[in-house]
């Protein structure tokens, strides 16, 4: 790929975002560093599926729905923030927690090449494979913590509850621990990579810095830039229901968009004389908020 192929403001658009660097994220990376927080500790485990869900507007509060004209009484909690410590030691006693932290342990200190090598490709299924995992767990945990909860109330919680996918929650959660590894997902996110990156996109979109246009050769580029990673849902082996299969396959295909793009920034930051930063979740994300339709 040649430089001139790409317009300098969008290099500069995609270099103002990869500097952004905010006090408040940073906060959420230190508590979160293994190093200094070990994983292990249940209240603190609490204590950080509160802050980040909350921080997030990703909740792993917002749990369940009705079945439709089964709504009755339930008890939420206290407001002491019980559910999330309940929760933390339900997780924690899941015969999956402890190959969850083995995982994450084992990709602590790694990251992507962004360059469609095997290993890249590996951690990449790892990885969606730990935010399916923890969405079952945090589902199967806030099922018993309402059911401690309501013991003396008529309610089926198999059967007039239906418990929300938490994928939203999870990646942030886990991309947290592991900022190298993890993208990001929510509604924001991955729109920005469907504008971007969709190879079938077909709305005019722009970046917000510098409002520069992403054109059809733009987004060739992105998707051309390298050989893609090819991942089918079938790498995922968790066992999971048909409405997180579903969610799942969303958040693999956005995960191949994101790494994705990382390849189009890394490919070309090698043909400039003042290189980009080498793209991160963390860069990719802010990039695709900042992704717009006209």
């Amino acid at each position: 790929m040649e430089n001139m192929q790409i317009s300098e403001t969008l290099i500069n658009g995609l270099r103002v975002c990869a500097q952004e660097n905010h006090f408040g994220n940073q906060i959420l990376y230190d508590m979160c560093n293994g190093d200094l927080h070990p994983w292990g500790d249940s209240e603190r485990f609490a204590d950080k599926m509160w802050i980040i869900g909350r921080s997030y507007a990703a909740s792993p509060e917002r749990r369940y729905k009705w079945e439709k004209e089964k709504k009755k009484e339930i008890s939420h909690g206290d407001g002491t923030g019980d559910f999330f410590y309940k929760t933390a030691e339900y997780i924690q006693k899941d015969r999956r927690y402890n190959e969850l932290k083995n995982d994450l342990y084992d990709i602590r200190n790694k990251g992507y090449c962004y360059n469609g090598s095997v290993d890249d490709r590996a951690q990449l299924i790892k990885s969606i494979s730990c935010v399916a995992a923890f969405n079952e767990m945090i589902k199967t945990a806030s099922k018993k913590y309402d059911k401690g909860e309501n013991k003396d109330r008529c309610i089926d919680f198999d059967q007039d509850l239906i418990y929300k996918n938490q994928i939203s929650f999870c990646s942030k959660f886990l991309h947290f621990h592991v900022p190298n590894i993890f993208f990001i997902f929510d509604q924001f996110s991955r729109d920005g990579s469907c504008l971007l990156c969709g190879e079938r996109a077909r709305r005019t979109a722009y970046l917000k810095e510098g409002n520069v246009i992403i054109d059809e050769k733009t987004k060739h580029a992105i998707n051309t830039c390298s050989q893609p990673v090819k991942i089918s849902f079938n790498d995922i082996q968790v066992t999971m229901d048909d409405s997180a299969k579903k969610i799942i396959k969303e958040y693999l295909s956005h995960c191949v968009r994101a790494y994705q793009l990382g390849c189009f920034i890394r490919k070309i930051s090698c043909s400039l004389s003042d290189t980009l930063p080498f793209p991160t979740p963390r860069i990719i994300d802010t990039i695709f908020l900042k992704t717009k339709s006209e």
